[in-house]
């Protein structure tokens, strides 16, 4: 195993610091089986992004969607805005030609193969 040192700055000027481990073996992330899922495509009204209620998830404080990339949901941080009935406004994040996962998302972190 080899450790690296990580310096990166983020977020208006903050110092991030960490450590990268090279593991020998897969993690078990990487050996994730796919996860069953509903997607659907982001609507665009009045010029502005919706998504459905169960395409938001909020966690660690931070409000965010799934993205379908590659078969793989990927995380994107959002900004949710008005709140439509079944769907949200999004005022930044998505550009509003995105394939969304949605539903229960409790298994979903990114990177999460998705079977539809």
């Amino acid at each position: 195993m080899r450790a690296s040192s990580l310096f990166m700055t983020a977020l208006a000027g903050l110092l991030l610091a960490g450590c990268v481990h090279e593991a020998g073996e897969p993690t078990p992330f990487a050996q994730r089986e796919a996860v069953e899922q509903s997607v659907t495509e982001t609507q665009v009204r009045d010029g502005r992004v919706r998504v459905p209620e169960t395409a938001i998830v909020q966690r660690w404080d931070m409000p965010h969607v799934f993205v379908l990339e590659e078969g793989k949901a990927r995380a994107r941080l959002v900004e949710p805005g008005k709140d439509r009935g079944r769907y949200r406004e999004v005022l930044s994040g998505l550009d509003g030609d995105e394939t969304l996962v949605v539903g229960d998302l409790e298994e979903v972190v990114d990177g999460t193969p998705i079977r539809q």
